[in-house]
């Protein structure tokens, strides 16, 4: 069990990312998808994901998966526009933006090996001019919100790889 001032800590962090994030979308119109590893050290390291074909789910789980085990990161953040829908309405096999309607977010996803985890969605407005506006920023917690983007590495630190 992580100690409540870790996990407070790290859901700042978080927190911390997803302003920056913000500011960001605001100032270029778009954010690169991106991740942070959280090393054991305490530095973190920033990376660019590497430029994937639609889904990019599955190729962006198995660059953190990768990541994270080569680093032994204590955590992972991942930054990036996607889109969102209620996941009743996503075709089996399929990704969010398959389904009717699906938003455009911000969305900024966390966890840590001891099961803390955090997913900040932010609605995004794209203006006619080419500007984006930023909605509220939703914030949920553990079982509140799935990233499957996140599933390797739940699992590589089940079953206890570094």
């Amino acid at each position: 069990m992580v100690p409540e001032s870790q996990a407070s800590e790290f859901v700042e962090f978080v927190r911390e990312l997803n302003e920056i994030a913000r500011s960001v979308m605001v100032e270029d119109g778009a954010h690169d998808a991106m991740y942070f590893l959280l090393l054991p050290d305490g530095s973190v390291s920033a990376k660019r994901f590497a430029a994937a074909d639609r889904p990019v789910g599955d190729a962006y789980e198995q660059e953190l998966v990768a990541a994270v085990t080569r680093t032994g990161a204590d955590a992972v953040v991942f930054v990036s526009e996607a889109w969102s829908a209620d996941p009743d309405t996503i075709p089996d096999g399929a990704g969010a933006g398959d389904a009717p309607g699906p938003d455009d977010v911000l969305i900024v996803a966390a966890v840590d090996r001891h099961g803390t985890e955090i997913v900040i969605e932010t609605a995004l407005i794209s203006a006619p001019d080419g500007t984006v506006q930023l909605g509220e920023s939703e914030e949920y917690a553990d079982d509140e919100y799935r990233v499957r983007t996140l599933d390797a590495v739940r699992r590589s630190w089940r079953q206890g790889l570094p």
